[in-house]
């Protein structure tokens, strides 16, 4: 019979936040409602911001254990220094635009809890248009199979090589084993992200939730995709800048040196790494073309 008088389980939201003050103050919004039914420890790390997003939080959210940090310290390490910290047994890394309820939250934390194998789980992460974001399920990014989503050839070729990268054999609605999931929204065992000391922070900014995905799979744990419940991901609508490309395609070259071994490794690293230059170099063109087509004011 349990304990009446034991405390309710906690569950840790880490956030990190960087330039992105409104979207940060709704979701924080949300959860404010949410730690109303449930028990909620929220913990932000602030990226350097310089939108003024330290104060409003403080002002609004003075409950949030906020830490503004004067550098930016990427997307991995800053949810590291969070997740130090965290005391629940289930912590949630929640991108800060995202929208969430309490159902949603509470749903995904019980279905963890009651799977003892399962390390990470991810709900089905849709944009404001209810739109699945293919994301949030994932394969290891092969270069036949990113060419593939990059392409869209991945619609067109049904084998499971060309559509690995985004497990596109999965129906959006059946619960599925998979081998990464999107870091917008991820509910991690506690012990699971303690005992691999969360993030590799050699990853500044993407590639780090597939490794860390991949990581916990080769520990023994399970990777589930549970679209039992949505969360909605306001992210990525503004596209990707030709900076961001780069560091995109670096972070696959990375996830084939440290995740595939001897020459396989190598070479895939190569071949990304100069993928991702061909994609900046062909965004800088377009941009380029853009604006001599635009007119001046």
């Amino acid at each position: 019979m349990a304990d009446p008088s034991a405390a309710p389980a906690l569950v840790s939201v880490v956030i990190v936040s960087y330039q992105c003050r409104d979207h940060l103050l709704d979701v924080l919004g949300d959860l404010d409602l949410i730690r109303r039914s449930m028990s909620l420890q929220v913990l932000l790390v602030d990226n350097a911001s310089t939108d003024g997003t330290p104060a409003a939080v403080a002002e609004r959210f003075p409950w949030v254990q906020m830490e503004a940090s004067a550098v930016n310290h990427g997307f991995g390490a800053a949810n590291n220094r969070a997740i130090a910290k965290a005391d629940g047994d289930v912590i949630l890394l929640l991108n800060p635009d995202t929208r969430i309820t309490a159902e949603a939250l509470q749903a995904c934390a019980t279905e963890l809890r009651r799977h003892p194998t399962v390390g990470i789980l991810t709900p089905r992460v849709e944009d404001e248009h209810g739109r699945i974001d293919p994301n949030c399920r994932r394969g290891f990014p092969t270069l036949w199979g990113v060419f593939c989503h990059v392409t869209r050839l991945d619609r067109v070729l049904r084998g499971r090589r060309s559509r690995r990268y985004t497990v596109g054999w999965v129906r959006d609605d059946e619960i599925a084993d998979v081998e990464a999931v999107s870091g917008a929204v991820m509910f991690c065992r506690a012990d699971v992200l303690h005992e691999l000391g969360g993030f590799d922070e050699r990853f500044f900014m993407y590639g780090e939730d597939i490794d860390l995905c991949l990581r916990v799979a080769e520990h023994g744990w399970r990777v589930q995709y549970w679209p039992r419940t949505t969360v909605v991901h306001l992210g990525g609508k503004s596209g990707m800048t030709v900076k961001s490309r780069i560091a995109w395609a670096r972070s696959i070259g990375d996830l084939h040196r440290y995740h595939r071994p001897g020459w396989d490794g190598r070479l895939g690293g190569l071949a990304a790494s100069a993928a991702g230059g061909l994609l900046a170099l062909s965004r800088a063109v377009t941009d380029a073309a853009q604006r001599r087509r635009t007119p001046r004011g």
